[in-house]
């Protein structure tokens, strides 16, 4: 079984979806206007006549969203850097994992090997993965220790690794590629390396195998599943022009969104921010199961799964429930979660961490990075709550916590706590076509691969310490939701998983 955290995809928004105030900003560069934030004041600089009596009211309209957004990080670039301080939560994520309460497991996210049975021009696979880094710069950064904190720097170049395994008998072969692929993904990150690591084992019948593996504090699920089909496609252009003809596309970069945070960081809106997040989390205790047993800290723990299954006839009920209330299906199932929680704990205040809203600005879509953000949901209930009355609360909550979403380690900050939780953790795939659709993304550039796991051979995932809480992962398809809990078994009892999930679908049922 995979001891890594699985590489799942969050919910992708479209690129064309652009907010209105990203829209009226786009609308007013392609004029020629520059907008920009001066001591939280809205200021222009354009062209004679340029801007119009309907644009002026437009912009006086959403003046305040405008300052918002150009306030944020999505709209900042920083000038080139060597290296830029990076915040708090990774320096403590960092130095857990020095002294083994993160397990490589944690850290390396990993299982991206792929064996492709037509040849493979390395060459120009080499000259590909050159175009890949010089357009992301989260590819070519490593982690300097800066006492008391870290650095990133964005100066190196990976190495791409060639391991000949031709000569292999065919009975060989596979136990080979394991061993091979696992003595190069499975080495933790030392301070000062490059936190990409691309290899390539070389196969009998001119197969080929192609792998990497990537720090997962620097680049999130996202990002990850983006790479291949990004290297992939430079490796197309490199088979169809001259080597020298590289014409790389210009993206946010993951430099310029780390400091786009910072500046943000400072402003009032970004303290306005802050404030509601001291203000709902008050008092917060974070709600998780209990465990069943006595916790050994100094003991690491292996990750297992408990399946969780709504057919499609629920699943079309509830969705029809959701439409009928005004929220979404991702609602009414966050809104089962509270009730078996409710139910299980016997207590009224719930406080989860929901990751389900994806890279929700367009800017992010081709940047590869850390970017996801996880909101607290904290809902009240009571005896007599019922499902309805809870999804449209959580519908409520999870709005006004959209609306004041900040990165999640100033969260973390503020809990004083580390990138990893004690809290229930959410992750909904909730969009019916989203794995078809990345798959014909991925078919267009990727020639016919089949992926090879690569486990870690230790087995190790984390110590209880670090992580207690269980993490729900569901996914829509063919009509239906299916997923797991995802749990230490260091930690819980599987009989109280089961009897957590047998209360989940028990509240959705009712």
């Amino acid at each position: 079984m995979p001891v890594a955290r699985p590489a799942t995809s969050r919910i992708r928004l479209s690129p064309s979806r652009l907010t209105i105030t990203d829209e009226l900003i786009r609308r007013t560069r392609n004029l020629g206007i520059h907008l920009w934030v001066a001591d939280g004041m809205l200021n222009f600089r354009a062209p004679r006549a340029a801007i119009s009596a309907e644009l002026r009211s437009e912009l006086l309209a959403h003046k305040a969203s405008i300052i918002d957004a150009l306030s944020g990080p999505l709209y900042q670039r920083g000038p080139e850097v060597g290296a830029i301080d990076i915040p708090e939560a990774f320096a403590t994520a960092w130095n857990h994992f020095r002294a083994g309460a993160i397990g490589v497991g944690y850290a390396n996210v990993t299982n991206l090997l792929c064996r492709f049975r037509c040849p493979i021009d390395l060459q120009a696979l080499e000259r590909s993965l050159h175009c890949l880094v010089r357009q992301h710069d989260a590819l070519r950064c490593r982690l300097v220790e800066n006492n008391p904190g870290l650095r990133l720097a964005f100066d190196c170049n990976p190495t791409l690794t060639m391991v000949d395994l031709s000569d292999c008998n065919s009975s060989e072969i596979e136990y080979a590629i394991t061993k091979a692929a696992q003595k190069i993904v499975w080495p933790p990150f030392a301070s000062g390396e490059c936190l990409f690591r691309p290899f390539v084992l070389k196969l009998p019948s001119s197969q080929t195998a192609i792998g990497f593996v990537v720090q997962h504090f620097i680049v999130d699920s996202w990002s990850f599943g983006q790479i291949p089909a990004y290297w992939m496609a430079e490796y197309q252009k490199q088979l169809s022009q001259p080597p020298g003809d590289e014409n790389p596309h210009v993206c946010l970069q993951y430099s310029d969104f780390l400091l786009g945070v910072t500046n943000w960081s400072k402003t009032l809106n970004f303290q306005r921010r802050l404030d509601y997040w001291k203000e709902v989390l008050r008092g917060v205790v974070p709600s998780r199961l209990p465990p069943d047993r006595a916790v050994d800290n100094d003991t690491t723990s292996l990750h297992r799964d408990e399946p969780v299954h709504i057919d499609a006839d629920r699943v079309r009920q509830l969705a029809e429930m959701a439409a009928s209330l005004g929220v979404t299906l991702s609602d009414v199932l966050l809104a089962g979660v509270a009730l078996a929680l409710h139910r299980e704990l016997a207590i009224t205040d719930i406080c989860l961490r929901h990751v389900g809203h994806g890279r929700d600005a367009p800017a992010l879509f081709d940047m590869i990075g850390f970017t996801l953000n996880k909101i607290i949901l904290r809902v009240r209930l009571n005896p007599e709550s019922q499902l309805r009355d809870v999804a449209q609360q959580v519908h409520r909550v999870a709005q006004e916590a959209h609306a004041n979403q900040v990165p999640c380690y100033y969260v973390d900050k503020l809990l004083n706590e580390t990138s990893t939780t004690a809290f229930v953790e959410t992750n909904f795939q909730l969009m019916e076509d989203a794995g078809d659709h990345q798959a014909r993304e991925n078919a267009a550039v990727l020639p016919p691969v089949e992926p090879i796991p690569v486990w870690n051979p230790d087995r190790a995932f984390a110590t209880p310490r670090v992580l207690q809480a269980h993490d729900i992962n569901l996914r829509i398809a063919n009509g239906a939701v299916s997923g797991q809990i995802s749990y230490l078994e260091g930690v819980y009892d599987a009989e109280t998983i089961r009897r957590f999930v047998h209360r989940f679908t028990q509240a959705l049922s009712g």
